[in-house]
């Protein structure tokens, strides 16, 4: 898993690693798709068309 580490403080979610299929959010780790807003961050199991 990548991390990322930053100097300057943020307010709200901020993507902090990158995981083989998903992503890391402070401590949290959502292994499928990921919502973000200002104020959230929630997991999202998106369907994936294949063809």
């Amino acid at each position: 898993m990548v991390e990322l580490r930053k100097d300057v403080e943020f307010t709200g979610p901020v993507i902090t690693g990158f995981t083989a299929t998903g992503f890391k959010s402070g401590d949290q780790r959502f292994e499928k798709g990921l919502l973000i807003s200002p104020e959230q961050v929630i997991g999202w199991a998106a369907r994936v068309s294949r063809r």
